[in-house]
């Protein structure tokens, strides 16, 4: 997934509290890690990474599920 497909989910994205919430933590965390000017980006990236799963993820998570095709 490229950056711009990153940033495109990422606005068009439906948020809620606990959405905004993990991503608040992520930023705190890679900041306390990092400076801030790294912290911002690296704790967006690692919560799209961590907690996005759109329904294009689903699809391919099915599509390579070793487990069902047993």
């Amino acid at each position: 997934m490229s950056i711009k497909q990153m940033l495109d989910d990422l606005l068009n994205k439906k948020w809620d509290w606990e959405d905004l919430i993990w991503l608040i933590l992520m930023i705190v965390i890679a900041s306390t890690f990092t400076t801030p000017l790294l912290g911002i980006p690296i704790g967006i990236i690692v919560y799209f990474l961590l907690f996005n799963i759109s329904d294009e993820t689903k699809e391919e998570s099915k599509k390579y599920d070793l487990k069902s095709k047993e």
